[in-house]
């Protein structure tokens, strides 16, 4: 297990803003926002202003980089056993899934065959990937450095979407028997999925594909392909606006050499998870607007209405109200662990530079304050090995086998030997139904895999 980063993020949501430069379009408005030292933005037009400070601000000239390194903790994070959580969150139009992914038509298949370069070396592959990418690769990078200490590592990968409140597996978004990519029926043909609850609170997504992955090549081409499958739209802020919120999540799993001799043998296991999340921006309702369908509008009072029920759960949580309301959206319902849970989080505000936007910028800022207060209760997710428990039990199975079979003289099959087998599987199972050793969903089938592997290692 990696080293606990630097305690100094402190409990509270760690805030990043980052401004875009104005675009084409916006330059016949003027330049509304001012960075001042790197942690404080004012924003400003002729009869307003508004000003506040945060972990970082990042100006125009910022690169991929520079926001990489502000929310590496993150992974450092997860490689310690905690559980951690990245979103972006502005006005439509902003840089969000560029600050996550890259920009639109990133190549991530030749990135994953190039690998990320050594630090200060310039890679023209590399140099406009976001966080995503790159949190990804040092991942990898932290595990590898993990297995060689005798450390064994499993990392899956998730990845879903929330389109107008309706939750989709982007790794497996067509029902059974149903594919081909026809727009007019796309959307029919998707499978739902919904949000559950195991015994401890903590939430899953049943049948929501789950891929072990075992180098950065793999999930990267399970991120494009994923990426592929996200509902985006032409809007008058940006030509490839994603009008869903994605949430791609790794689960890493670390079995440290067991220490201790004989029976007194333990074994333990770390399992964290760490989610990245692009959310689909806020948007302005312009009432000259004339919609070519009903399915922009749509689009756009679902997302609105989601980002709304965010800033009520994040408002509930500063002001400490005894009920959160994290049902009120499938958004907030999946990002209650993230929200004054066991979570190290980190939010990216986006937003524009442009005074055209004033009133976005500061609704975003104000969201940013508000999630900063917000504080959360992170620990190491550490438990006995399962895998261990059941060896544990099948040796004590083998010894009370012979004890039986010395008594009985060592003749022919015992009945009583067939009661022991059953009680090896009612053990196992009881053990893979047990929430506190971990956390199990409907990946019982690929848990299942994953100890018989155990027992034979």
């Amino acid at each position: 297990m990696s080293a606990d980063p630097a305690g100094a993020q402190g409990h509270h949501v760690t805030v990043m803003v980052r401004v875009r430069p104005m675009q084409p379009r916006e330059l016949t408005h003027d330049n509304a926002v001012e960075v001042v030292q790197d942690k404080e933005v004012v924003v400003f037009k002729p009869d307003a202003e508004f000003a506040s400070t945060y972990d970082c601000v990042l100006g125009v000239q910022s690169t991929q980089d520079d926001i990489y390194l502000h929310v590496q903790d993150s992974v450092i994070s997860a490689a310690a056993g905690y559980n951690a959580t990245v979103f972006a969150y502005g006005q439509t139009g902003t840089g969000k899934t560029y600050t996550m992914m890259g920009p639109p038509g990133v190549d991530l298949a030749a990135a994953a065959t190039t690998g990320p370069p050594v630090r200060g070396q310039a890679s023209p592959i590399w140099e406009p990937l976001g966080v995503i990418p790159r949190a990804l690769a040092d991942l990898f990078k932290r595990m590898a450095k993990e297995e060689m200490r005798g450390v064994r590592v499993v990392l899956t990968a998730s990845y879903c979407e929330i389109y107008q409140d309706r939750l989709y597996d982007l790794l497996k978004p067509y029902k059974k028997g149903m594919g081909g990519r026809d727009p007019a029926d796309m959307q029919r043909r998707k499978a739902l999925l919904e949000v559950r609850e195991d015994k401890s609170g903590n939430t899953y997504i049943p049948s929501l594909l789950c891929v072990k992955v075992s180098d950065l090549q793999g999930v990267l081409t399970l991120l494009a392909k994923g990426a592929r499958h996200r509902a985006v739209r032409h809007t008058e802020m940006n030509a490839t606006s994603s009008r869903s919120h994605a949430i791609l999540q790794v689960t890493v799993e670390q079995w440290p050499p067991a220490q201790g001799t004989g029976k007194g043998k333990q074994s333990l296991v770390i399992r964290s998870k760490i989610n990245f999340v692009d959310l689909a921006g806020s948007e302005r309702w312009d009432t000259k607007m004339v919609p070519q369908d009903g399915g922009q509008i749509n689009e756009m009072t679902a997302i609105n209405s989601s980002l709304s029920a965010l800033a009520t759960v994040v408002a509930a949580l500063t002001s400490r109200r005894k009920h959160i309301p994290y049902r009120d959206s499938k958004l907030t319902h999946l990002l209650q662990d993230s929200l004054g849970g066991n979570c190290r989080t980190y939010v990216i505000a986006t937003i524009s530079g442009s005074q055209e936007s004033f009133e976005e910028t500061v609704s975003t800022l104000k969201f940013a304050d508000r999630a900063r207060a917000i504080g959360n209760n992170a620990v190491v997710n550490v438990s006995r090995d399962l895998g261990s428990v059941l060896a544990l039990k099948e040796r004590e199975i083998t010894r009370l086998r012979e004890l039986l079979a010395s008594f009985m003289g060592g003749g022919g099959q015992n009945p009583m030997l067939a009661t022991s087998s059953n009680a090896k599987e009612d053990g196992a199972a009881q053990n893979h139904m047990s929430s506190d050793s971990i956390h199990l969903t409907d990946e019982t089938a690929q848990l299942l895999e994953e100890l018989q592997t155990l027992r034979h290692a």
